[in-house]
């Protein structure tokens, strides 16, 4: 499967580059004609028009969408490219964003593995993620997609990033994603240049990392109208920080641009196909372990957990120049993900008498015994023949287990500009549907057969087979946006209302316990309001507040509620969306030399997703239970000092918390049933988050022409709630192991110092342009501490029993690489 959609990458960019190459080309006499139908530089009755004044339409045309973003009415932030790169290798699309006030960013992995993302304390399955403007997060499950799938490798990596936006909160509907319940993240790709190269890439650093690439741009081809094209490929390798959690990653990159209608108009490709594998620690580590070693991880002898991931991106897009007062545009795209996500845990490592269960992402661990002689609710004639004691035990037929999924989303996105004198009016829209699958298989060794009605276990994961279940969700959104222009141009008013309509369909052929399949098909429609206001202020300020509502559906799986021991399915119940209501208000200071924000936000969440089971009839529902509240202050500022030098800085904080106790996700990464008590703090979820440095680009250092590009900056993460479990036997069996926010027990407050060092050495040569060497450094100072605690008790198959203790995610170590870049 993943040889085949590499080659229908490879198939696809063949068949866009004549497309683009030939999309309305310049007559080759004379100039291209205007909308109107007369060619340019002539008038209507024939004589000569200077050009100037179709010229002035696109200055006109551009400044006005120039404009609207000087003037966005809601907190916005931006990342370009030199940021996106200063993390280095060992960075993810999700860890760039901690340059950002109120990003907070955590990973168990090196480079682009198990990284975990919140945004003003709201986690990363409530927000959305947006690639050149349409969604990448899974419609279906929400975040990166179902549990453990989509943690290894991404839609889009760091290398293939140009620039990254950011929403926070509930923003402008152009803008604004689905599922954006906390914020909107826009992933802009790397975009061709009118200047041709080619780069080869080489480099090496901490934890066994080598890399090699080649980016190769076509610069503006003038016999092809302009066209030009980037191609770029990467492959690295990595032992990890972490033992035991070697991986591999490869990622290719094709961009294209063709413009048409002197530049006003144009076509654009993209195709983004990202091959990820590797081991990972999909659990923490008690810290009496890693007492000896910060670092250390169960062996894979003992346990093992890895996934293998494949990304498909397809976008195609046209953007038209229809007169100075109208644009159109349209998108359409693909999606596709593949992830496969196996484990393995040694029998003989499980039981009472060990002191710690190394894997907890095994049935015999959750479940306890399974198949036809096991006697409990796992036993399905004809549906799950599998003897597991074929393999002398429970624990020795369940020890390995595979999960692969599937998702594949396609859907267009059309807008429409009108520029009027005082009002600039803006309507567009997505439709999108994915189709979701998913299987888990069960054996007593590695190589094991994947046979439905033998070894498929499946406890209500999704499923396109007849034993587990199939599901699809179909959005459409629409939206009418206008930019009123008051006062001399001074009073901004930006008004909206977006339209939202979700269809779900969840198909069950059989439950556990016996009882019937169902079908359950529901949809959602909601009408979402958005108010912004900016001000022109003297002095370069702009004072700017909004209000307005978004939501988050709630996943598929969600609808699909297992039987009890009774057997009970309870078909007919699914959760409601969320919603969000957000306010906010700032002051920028907008100056080529000075740029200043602060602001101010609030946001309640209501209807929050929580789990609860009904004791009475043993049967477990996901439902709109919770209630949970965001507020706090940001703030940031770059001041160009001169030419050379740059000082930047950023600081936020927060305040989350529960409204109302419920049956509540916990954790960050959303993996904890636990409950919330009202008024607790949100774990995870640092009050203070800041970062402070300085950009520092001489040139001319030590030979003509050549260039300094260094970046050195301190990030701040402070204290945090953590999580743990009550102990067994509550006499509310709610509250029985149940994962709660400790008060009392914080985790530290850490800082990391970072670099980026990169030197531009101009080669006098034929072919040889220059070279480039870059030096990155994270946390500098080897600062150790952790970025995830948890207290807990062990538990096998649901029996707790000895000690309690803390488990701990360490933090990356001192990281360094040197990459050596030739340009050609």
């Amino acid at each position: 499967m993943r040889r085949t959609a590499l080659l229908a990458a490879t198939a696809l960019i063949s068949c866009l580059l004549p497309v683009l190459s030939h999309a309305q080309p310049p007559p080759a006499n004379g100039p291209a004609a205007a909308p109107g139908g007369n060619a340019v530089g002539s008038g209507t009755d024939g004589t000569a028009e200077p050009a100037k004044k179709y010229q002035e339409n696109i200055v006109v045309t551009r400044r006005r969408l120039l404009s609207r973003q000087r003037n966005v009415t809601s907190a916005a932030f931006e990342l370009d490219q030199k940021q996106v790169q200063a993390p280095g290798p060992s960075g993810s699309i999700q860890s760039v964003l901690k340059q950002l006030p109120s990003v907070n960013s955590y990973q168990s992995g090196f480079g682009q593995s198990f990284a975990e993302l919140s945004i003003r304390g709201v986690r990363q399955g409530e927000l959305a993620s947006d690639l050149d403007g349409i969604p990448f997060n899974d419609l279906i499950s929400g975040g990166t997609g179902s549990f453990l799938t989509n943690n290894v490798g991404a839609p889009i990596t760091l290398n293939e990033t140009g620039n990254i936006n950011v929403y926070p909160g509930v923003a402008a509907p152009d803008v604004q994603g689905i599922d954006a319940l906390g914020g909107t993240i826009d992933y802009r790709t790397k975009r061709p240049t009118d200047t041709a190269y080619v780069d080869l890439t080489g480099g090496i650093g901490s934890f066994g990392y080598d890399t090699y690439g080649f980016e190769a741009n076509t610069g503006s081809i003038a016999s092809m109208g302009g066209l030009k094209a980037l191609l770029q490929y990467n492959q690295s390798e990595t032992s990890g920080f972490i033992e035991n959690t070697n991986g591999r990653f490869r990622n290719m990159l094709f961009s294209a641009d063709k413009p048409y209608d002197n530049g006003l108009s144009g076509l654009s490709a993209t195709v983004i196909y990202n091959n990820d594998f590797s081991y990972v620690q999909s659990e923490t580590v008690p810290t009496s372990l890693l007492a000896g070693n910060l670092f250390y991880n169960f062996p894979k002898n003992e346990e093992y957990t890895r996934e293998s991931n494949n990304y498909l991106t397809v976008i195609l897009g046209d953007q038209t120049y229809i007169s100075q007062h109208l644009l159109a545009a349209i998108k359409a795209f693909y999606i596709s993900q593949e992830s496969e996500f196996d484990s393995y845990t040694n029998p003989n490592v499980l039981g009472p008498s060990e002191p710690y269960i190394p894997n907890f992402q095994n049935t015999d661990t959750i479940y306890g015994p399974i198949g036809p002689s096991s006697g409990t609710i796992f036993t399905q004639p004809g549906r799950f023949t599998y003897n597991p004691l074929t393999f002398g035990s429970y624990a020795a037929g369940q020890a390995y287990e595979n999960n692969p999924t599937n998702t594949d989303e396609i859907g267009i996105a059309p807008k429409i500009n009108i520029f009027l004198p005082h009002n600039n009016i803006t309507i567009g829209g997505i439709i999108a549907k994915e189709w979701y699958s998913s299987e888990v298989y069960v054996y007593g060794r590695p190589n094991m057969p994947e046979t439905n009605g033998y070894n498929s276990f499946c406890w209500d994961n999704g499923g396109t087979d007849n034993f587990c279940a199939g599901s699809t969700r179909t959005v459409f959104t629409g939206y009418l946006q206008d930019r009123i222009d008051l006062l001399d141009n001074k009073l901004h008013i930006e008004p909206a209302l977006r339209l939202e309509g979700i269809d779900t369909v969840v198909s069950h052929n059989w439950n556990y316990g016996g009882a019937a399949g169902y079908r359950l098909q529901n949809y959602y429609r909601r009408a979402l309001p958005y108010l912004g206001v900016s001000y022109d202020l003297p002095d370069h300020l702009v004072a700017y507040a909004s209000t307005g509502r978004s939501t988050l559906y709630p996943p598929a799986t969600d609808y699909a509620i297992s039987g009890g021991a009774a057997g009970i399915a309870n078909a007919t119940y699914a959760p409601k969306p969320v919603t969000v209501h957000s306010y906010q208000a700032g002051l920028r200071y907008d100056t080529p030399d000075l740029y200043m924000n602060v602001d101010y936000y609030y946001q309640k969440e209501s209807a929050a997703l929580g789990f609860y089971t009904n004791f009475v009839d043993n049967v477990s529902e996901y439902g709109n239970y919770g209630t949970e509240e965001f507020k706090g202050f940001e703030a940031n500022i770059d001041w160009r000092i001169n030419a050379q030098v740059t000082m930047f800085a950023t600081g936020s904080y927060n305040i989350s918390k529960y409204l109302e106790s419920y049956a509540a996700f916990t954790s960050q990464f959303e993996d904890q049933f636990g409950y919330a008590f009202k008024g607790d703090p949100l774990a995870n979820a640092p009050n203070w988050l800041a970062t402070t440095g300085v950009d520092y680009t001489p040139k001319n250092v030590l030979s003509r022409g050549d260039s300094i590009d260094l970046r050195l900056w301190m990030q701040y993460t402070g204290e945090q709630n953590t999580l743990y479990d009550l102990p067994p036997n509550e006499p509310n069996p709610i509250l029985d192991v149940a994962t709660v926010t400790s008060r009392s027990f914080k985790l530290g407050a850490f800082a990391t110092f970072n670099l980026d060092a990169k030197y531009r050495l101009p080669i006098h040569h034929s072919y040889i342009k220059n070279l480039l060497f870059d030096l990155n450094i994270q946390n500098i100072f080897n600062q150790h501490y952790y970025t995830y605690l948890y207290g807990q008790f062990n538990d096998t198959a649901g029996q707790f029993h000895n000690p309690f203790y803390y488990t701990a995610y360490p933090g990356m170590p001192l990281a360094a690489s040197f990459q050596v870049t030739a340009r050609f």
